[in-house]
């Protein structure tokens, strides 16, 4: 049984109405991409933000509790604790105390650790190896390759600044000072829409201190206020405390930082290391080419391509903070001990 023709179709045509909205879809689309884009942008950003927050505190959580209960001497003041390099024949009470606390708690030279040749599971094996707080802040290192001097570097490390490790290479313990590199978070202070500053910096674990104890040293000044000792001369309520703060540097990968202007408008903030004028003795890395844009440069501040030029991601220092009662002090020895 044969198959009925089809009639071929009349071209259509398109009305002096049609003609004139040929394209308003394009339009229509731009309106919604940017409030989609805006939208997407402050979902995802904001949800990095609560995660880090999270992330944070749980750290100081654990930090402030470990040390509280860490048996340190009763006079041994925060900074030791933290800072006191480890020489490998130290047999003092500070250096020991700080040789637990690198161990077990803290340690300040494992932000920037070196995976260079490792398989994921030797990476996952040396993190799993970290202190409890170094390992509480795992979920917010980021994993980078950077190119210095000509060697190629492949790190997992704590967002900041990369500075130079100045245990690293000492006569000290090798397992106090195995990385060359160190994390200090850049604060920039004065900032100008030309990228100018002042960078100051912050460690990324620290103390908690009253404002009497942050004058500066000299005739007249303010004794150690600082609430870790036992011996601090603080309100007694405040002694014997642990005070600890956590710094992160957060920095968006999808918004741009800007500046107020004087007419209402923004402008944004060029990224421009060589503007910036840094203050302390922390010698920072040159040279740094990171394959991660965000986290780039001599102070790890990133960098975008918007407007025609690079630009400063957005970035905010999110902190956390917990206090502790020190629960477990060892007595100091006894003269001629």
């Amino acid at each position: 049984m044969s198959q009925p023709q089809r009639l071929p179709e009349r071209p259509r045509r398109h009305t002096a109405t049609q003609r004139v909205r040929r394209g308003a879809v394009l339009v229509e689309f731009a309106f919604v991409a940017l409030g989609f884009y805006v939208l997407l942008m402050g979902t995802v950003e904001i949800g990095r933000m609560i995660l880090s927050s999270q992330l944070l505190n749980n750290a100081a959580r654990v930090g402030a509790r470990e040390l509280a209960m860490m048996p340190l001497p009763a006079t041994m003041t925060f900074e030791q604790a933290m800072d006191v390099p480890i020489a490998a024949d130290a047999t003092d009470v500070i250096s020991e105390g700080a040789r637990r606390v690198r161990e077990t708690i803290y340690d300040k030279n494992k932000l920037a650790i070196d995976v260079t040749g490792m398989s994921p599971a030797q990476v996952q094996a040396t993190l799993d190896s970290l202190p409890y707080l170094n390992r509480m802040l795992v979920p917010l290192m980021i994993r980078e390759r950077v190119t210095i001097g000509g060697s190629t570097y492949d790190l997992v490390r704590y967002p900041g600044a990369l500075v130079r490790n100045t245990e690293y290479g000492l006569n000290f313990d090798p397992s106090e000072s195995q990385n060359r590199f160190d994390v200090m978070i850049p604060k920039i202070e004065n900032i100008g829409p030309d990228g100018t500053g002042l960078v100051t910096w912050l460690p990324v674990v620290e103390e908690i201190v009253p404002q009497e104890a942050l004058q500066p040293p000299g005739p007249g000044a303010a004794p150690d206020y600082r609430p870790f000792s036992i011996a601090s001369q603080g309100r007694a309520t405040m002694r014997g405390v642990v005070c600890l703060r956590i710094n992160y540097p957060y920095q968006a990968s999808m918004a741009s930082a800007f500046m107020p202007s004087s007419d209402g408008s923004n402008t944004p903030i060029i990224a421009n290391d060589g503007e910036l004028a840094a203050q302390g003795s922390y010698q920072t890395v040159d040279g740094v080419n990171s394959d991660q844009p965000s986290q780039s440069g001599a102070y790890g501040l990133g960098e975008q391509y918007a407007f025609g030029q690079k630009v400063r991601p957005y970035r905010r220092i999110v902190s956390a903070q917990c206090i502790a009662r020190r629960e477990t002090m060892t007595p100091p020895p006894l003269s001629g001990n």
